[in-house]
């Protein structure tokens, strides 16, 4: 214990008489005891370049070679590395443009074989309308034929029983009438197959005009300026004409394409209403014919 205490005042002696004891050991905190721990090694710091920068900042603010890192190497690499990034984003995206007007344009390119098909389908089947037409004028024709004939025979028929004594003061008025009646089938019949060939004439037309118009359309494309060109592109090389000349010829097809949809709908709906006119009239023609018939043969099978 009296050792202790001993030690104890040796210390407190020592720390009041050095005024530099709280900060550690003397032989550190003045310039020797500095130079026997670092030895000759240069004092760091803010005051150890000119100007107050330190390390850092001088290695910001210029490269190795002490120039402005703006107008280094580093600086024009990292320029150099985005134009390039830049280049290949325009490339990706012409890329992907093309693709999209290729499988636009197959797409169009089924639309319009679709569509000829349904004009052409239409066209045969305007052709076999009117010959429904035409053979139902005819089967009319023949009905009314039919029915004049059925009445001689009825009288004919009747006067081997009972003699038919017509008035002979009336005779050319009744050939008249004959003739007359004849006249007014004949033009009836005559006037129903012009309306006919009308019809076919008229279908034809609208065929033969969507194929000019279709022509036409494919004939009014034209390529972009080159000022509109060069707004699209970076550095213009044979690859990258190839692309626009490419993308000019696609896109061009879908207006002509579509111009062309266009004229074959028109047609198709024009096509499609004449169509049905005549329709409704084969409808009207095909009842009347049909109880004529009916009437005539029930008058052929109470002839005995």
């Amino acid at each position: 214990m009296d050792g202790y205490r001993k030690y104890r005042d040796n210390n407190s002696n020592d720390s009041r008489s050095s005024p530099n004891s709280s900060r550690g050991p003397p032989s550190y905190r003045d310039d020797g005891g500095r130079k026997e721990l670092f030895g000759d090694a240069p004092q760091r710091g803010p005051s150890s370049r000119g100007g107050g920068r330190s390390n850092a900042s001088r290695y910001y603010d210029e490269d190795e070679d002490g120039e402005p890192y703006a107008n280094s190497r580093f600086a024009q690499q990292e320029e150099e590395e985005e134009v390039q990034g830049i280049k290949q984003q325009i490339g990706f995206v012409k890329q992907e443009s093309l693709q999209s007007t290729r499988n636009a344009v197959a797409k169009i390119r089924e639309a319009e074989d679709a569509a000829g098909n349904t004009l052409n389908m239409l066209g045969t089947q305007t052709q076999q309308l009117a010959n429904i037409d035409r053979n139902l004028d005819l089967a009319k024709e023949h009905s009314d034929r039919a029915a004049s004939k059925t009445s001689e025979l009825k009288q004919l028929n009747r006067s081997i029983f009972i003699p038919v004594f017509k008035n002979p003061f009336t005779k050319k008025s009744r050939e008249r009438e004959e003739v007359a009646a004849v006249a007014r089938d004949t033009a009836e019949h005559s006037q129903e197959r012009q309306n006919i060939r009308k019809y076919e004439y008229e279908s034809q037309q609208r065929m033969d005009q969507v194929q000019k118009k279709n022509e036409r359309a494919g004939s009014n494309s034209g390529s972009r300026s080159q000022s509109d060109r060069d707004r699209y592109q970076f550095e213009a090389d044979a690859a990258d004409d190839a692309v626009e000349d490419e993308l000019d010829q696609n896109l061009d097809y879908i207006g002509d394409a579509t111009a062309r949809l266009k004229n074959m709908a028109l047609a198709m709906n024009q096509e499609l209403d004449s169509q049905n006119q005549t329709l409704d009239k084969v409808t009207k023609k095909v009842d009347p014919l049909n109880e004529r018939i009916a009437i005539t043969s029930s008058r052929l099978n109470k002839i005995k």
